[in-house]
């Protein structure tokens, strides 16, 4: 016997596929800018902290800004030349030779592929995590569609679209975390707290299936629990074993999973942790 998959099913399923490649170019943007924005903000405190505390004068031998910050490198490779750098602003751009991208060269996958993985301009090869980020945010949404997405009727069923819609969010956010991670072994608070607090909104809706009880529990246990295993660990080997944001992370997390599943969590984390 053959069945065939309700229309609103295939519809839903290709258009959250076709949806996670958009979302996966956003991503690459996050995943690129958000360290280098963090980093400006925490140099402009420190100035800020260092006029106030010694009164540094602007003279000849007093602190100056643009010889102290404005060109200075920083760990990932940017010169910040102006405080205007955010998501949205400069446009996207090759970083080797500075071209602005036009709307062509910014299609998910495509783009990449047809420029066989080189700037038209200069020729400089194009990072492999592009197309990669843009692959697998657009494939877990199709999994995340199809396996919770199941509609008892052809009409669309609205609190399902929901569902869906907020665990993608949630595995996308995961993504660029992840990705950043790896790179600079830092976890951007705008991502976690975000993260956070998008679950506790959700389970206010039972959109989770997580009630608001559990999710707040969730959020305090896993915070603390791994904070105490930091405490412990310092006070014995003297070291730091991780760093806040994992426990920002662990709590944000259990937002989405609830307090039950802590235990399931932390375990998963070691064995993952241990294997890179």
């Amino acid at each position: 016997k053959i069945e065939f998959l309700p229309l609103s099913k295939i519809l839903v399923d290709y258009g959250f596929a076709l949806l996670g490649l958009m979302i996966g170019s956003f991503l690459n943007v996050i995943i690129h800018r958000l360290p280098q924005i963090s980093e400006i903000q925490y140099r402009l405190i420190f100035e800020e902290y260092i006029e106030k505390l010694f009164k540094y004068k602007r003279n000849k031998s007093g602190f100056n800004r643009k010889r102290k910050f404005k060109n200075l490198k920083s760990h990932f490779s940017v010169h910040y030349s102006h405080d205007d750098y955010t998501l949205s602003t400069p446009r996207s751009h090759c970083p080797n030779c500075l071209r602005t991208l036009n709307w062509t060269e910014n299609i998910p996958i495509f783009s990449f592929l047809i420029q066989k993985g080189r700037c038209k301009t200069c020729k400089n090869p194009i990072g492999k995590t592009y197309p990669l980020v843009e692959l697998i945010s657009a494939a877990g949404a199709l999994y995340i569609s199809t396996w919770c997405y199941i509609p008892v009727t052809e009409n669309l069923d609205i609190h399902l679209l929901i569902k869906t819609a907020s665990l993608c969010i949630f595995f996308w956010i995961c993504v660029a975390l992840l990705i950043i991670d790896l790179r600079t072994q830092t976890l951007p608070d705008l991502l976690t707290l975000g993260l956070m607090w998008l679950g506790l909104v959700f389970s206010l809706t039972s959109t989770t299936g997580i009630t608001l009880e559990s999710a707040v529990l969730g959020a305090i246990f896993g915070y603390s629990s791994l904070w105490l295993i930091y405490k412990t660990y310092k006070f014995l080997s003297n070291k730091e074993g991780m760093g806040y944001g994992d426990f920002k992370l662990t709590a944000a997390i259990c937002t989405w999973i609830g307090v039950e599943s802590l235990a399931s969590l932390l375990l998963m984390a070691s064995l993952t942790g241990a294997l890179l």
